[in-house]
């Protein structure tokens, strides 16, 4: 019996019409960005302090795995950009994106995974700690340009995801002149065995399908990531199998970047074994991902009473940008249908279903999602697509309309137990690289034991807060 999704991206069923369902979406998407041409001007990089405040994470690096090799060399962290190995492009590329400073795990994980030495890494940090760019530099560090064949490959749990790491690696990439590809579902056809894009990022079952059918031409392979890995390799998630069988595929000599915020004990010895001999690396402090957070909880009799509170709270969700999550595709499609009934604007980001009455077509997710970052809208109600690694800065609001669950099967979903760690995640979609932020949890009566848990195992002061916005506005309104 195959697995059940996880919450946000399950097959609930909904009636609800395909305009009215489009309404709520977006419309097109993107499959490929091309590189910039190199600048004229010389190169120019900036020394300073970091872009997120780090005085009290704490970095372990462990090398036990490397055998018979120089593990004091590995030890050597990179105090400035400058101390590192990298192209004149890729320098630039770092200085036009406004990166001054190596964040703690960049410093301690580029002088190991970029040329010379080009080891595999497991690497755990938390949000707003720079991993995405950190395993972008250290794939990017190993693509030749004259070389017209993919180099580089990223899977990310979600096409939201993979959209977001085409982002940062165009740009980082952007004076390199190379091509970055996506692979996604519904996304632009591959001819067979002819691709020359340098880097693919994409879902694991589609990239598998193109590597299992030969599509896609993988025998010149230098690095391989996962991102948010911990995800993937969830078998419940059903893309252990779709990762394990793409790294199979690829040259054994690969490079293997594995890279997540968080790093449970039940795929350690996954994670061991698709990418051995690994140096790993661990910036401990919670703090880092939740510190520039003011969290507020506010009592919820019924969940009436929570949409109520909600509609009470829209005000302060335009003041900057918001995102509201909920647990489910059905959840997040009926509270989108009832905002905007009651003439409040939202938008809505969740998974994709291929049948049935919720199909969405992706080219509509990415277009939602462009639109958001463009602050085109203001409002966005999210599964837990949207949960992890999205990097947004206006983003000031984080409302929690359910706590996130565990999803275990043949446990309902009243019995399911809080996943703390995906509520770090939630709220840390504000709060970004220092900036400040804030996430109001709406919890109604059986929610509050789930969130005194959550609170007690992280630490975290939560502030309970009355029906008088007002005040949480003018909180909101001094972060612009």
């Amino acid at each position: 019996m195959a697995a059940p999704l996880p919450p946000g991206l399950e097959e609930d069923t909904l009636e609800i019409d395909e305009k009215e369902l489009a309404s709520l979406m977006g419309t097109t998407g993107v499959t490929a960005i091309p590189a910039a041409a190199a600048p004229a001007e010389p190169l120019k990089i900036i020394e300073g302090p970091g872009l997120i405040p780090e005085t009290e994470a704490k970095v372990k690096l462990d090398l036990s795995d490397w055998v018979g090799q120089d593990t004091q060399s590995g030890l050597i962290a990179a105090e400035s950009w400058g101390d590192l190995a990298l192209s004149k492009e890729l320098l630039e590329g770092i200085s036009a994106k406004g990166f001054i400073a190596p964040s703690k795990i960049q410093a301690t994980a580029l002088p190991i995974i970029c040329p010379p030495k080009s080891k595999n890494m497991i690497g755990q940090a938390q949000n707003g700690s720079g991993k995405t760019a950190t395993f972008s530099l250290g794939m990017l560090s190993n693509i030749s340009k004259d070389l017209a064949a993919p180099q580089g490959m990223v899977l990310c749990p979600t096409r939201e995801l993979a959209m977001h790491t085409l982002d940062v690696v165009s740009q980082l990439g952007k004076f390199m002149n190379i091509s970055v590809r996506t692979v996604l579902p519904q996304g632009e056809r591959l001819e067979k065995g002819v691709c020359k894009d340098h880097i693919i990022i994409g879902t694991p079952g589609r990239v598998y399908d193109v590597v299992k059918k030969k599509i896609l031409n993988v025998d010149q392979m230098k690095v391989f990531v996962l991102d948010e890995a911990d995800v993937m390799l969830n078998q419940e998630n059903q893309m252990g199998k779709d990762v394990s069988n793409t790294r199979k595929a690829l040259p054994q000599s690969v490079q293997v970047l594995f890279f997540s915020a968080t790093y449970p004990d039940e795929i350690r010895e996954f994670a061991k074994r698709i990418t051995p001999g690994a140096a790993k690396i661990t910036v401990e402090n919670v703090n880092l991902a939740v510190s520039a957070i003011q969290q507020m909880w506010l009592e919820c009799r019924d969940d009436n009473v929570k949409y109520e509170m909600l509609k009470e709270l829209y005000g302060c969700l335009n003041v900057g940008q918001s995102i509201i999550f909920v647990n489910s595709r059905k959840t997040g499609i009926a509270l989108a249908q009832r905002m905007k009934s009651d003439k409040h604007s939202v938008s809505l980001i969740c998974g994709t279903q291929k049948t049935g009455p919720e199909q969405i077509d992706p080219a509509k997710r990415d277009e939602i999602m462009l639109q958001f970052r463009q602050g085109v809208t203001k409002v966005l109600i999210a599964t837990d697509v949207l949960a992890r690694g999205i990097d947004i800065q206006a983003v000031t609001l984080v409302i929690n309309y359910e706590l996130p669950l565990k999803w275990e099967q043949g446990v309902s979903r009243d019995n399911q137990e809080v996943d703390g760690e995906n509520y770090l995640h939630r709220v840390g979609r504000t709060g970004r690289f220092g900036m400040k932020g804030v996430a109001v949890s709406l919890v109604n009566a059986r929610e509050s034991v789930l969130f005194n848990q959550i609170t007690t195992r992280y630490g975290i002061t939560a502030t309970k807060i009355d029906e008088d916005f007002e005040v949480l506005e003018d909180v909101l309104k001094k972060l612009r």
